[in-house]
């Protein structure tokens, strides 16, 4: 059972903030792959420039294998936590996909979606010290 307080401290700033940036960056990213395939003129010509500046630019490369791998990390750790919460397969098969294709908004959704008391990342733990 979760405290009235501990409830009221979950549900309304801090999942108000996480699906404000939800939303927030689902629109930058929306933004910006608009910008890039316009700026490229079209997805061929987009897809073609990424993979030729992935093979000249090892610094990016370095970046973007970097994120991959963390993403992989918070897709392993979505797909446990669902399955802790008892999420079906095809439930938690359009988790994995969504985060695959969005990506932090999914997380931060996620997040704001969860009940406050279940002994998640967001549930406080006891007293003021947390």
């Amino acid at each position: 059972m979760v405290p009235p307080a501990e409830a009221m401290w979950m549900r309304t700033p801090v999942r108000s903030t996480l699906l404000l940036g939800a939303g927030l960056f689902l629109a930058w990213e929306a933004y910006g792959a608009a910008r890039w395939v316009l700026d490229a003129g079209g997805i061929g010509s987009a897809a073609s420039r990424f993979w030729t500046l992935l093979a000249s630019d090892w610094m990016i490369l370095l970046f973007v294998t970097d994120h991959l791998v963390l993403a992989a990390i918070v897709l392993v750790l979505l797909w446990l936590d669902a399955a802790r919460r008892a999420w079906s397969l095809p439930r938690r098969l359009l988790l994995a996909t969504a985060f695959v294709a969005l990506g932090s908004p999914v997380v931060l959704a996620y997040l704001a979606r969860r009940p406050a008391g279940d002994g998640g990342i967001l549930h406080r733990r006891g007293g003021a010290n947390g």
